[in-house]
């Protein structure tokens, strides 16, 4: 099929059907990270809070839902004591 491979075309199916898969794939693991390594892939998914698992290759998981559903978190307050408060 003029040099695409099978797998390409399959993703290319995939994509246009916006069926893309429950889990990230390796290309969107280094387009979100920026990392190619695993484990520095699981550093940068652990400094931003976005959910993984570990599988037994090493590789972390993310799910599209864990991505697509990100939600920024209200900051909490700082703890101040009762004394210093203005009520």
């Amino acid at each position: 099929m003029l040099g695409v491979s099978k797998r390409k075309v399959s993703k290319l199916i995939q994509f246009a059907r916006g069926n893309m898969g429950t889990f990230l794939d390796q290309t969107e693991m280094f387009a979100l990270t920026g990392r190619k390594m695993k484990s520095l892939q699981i550093i940068s998914l652990r400094k931003m809070g976005i959910p993984y698992f570990v599988n037994a290759t090493g590789h972390p998981v993310v799910t599209r839902s864990a991505i697509e559903n990100k939600r920024e978190l209200p900051q909490q307050q700082k703890w101040m004591p009762n004394v210093l408060r203005n009520n």
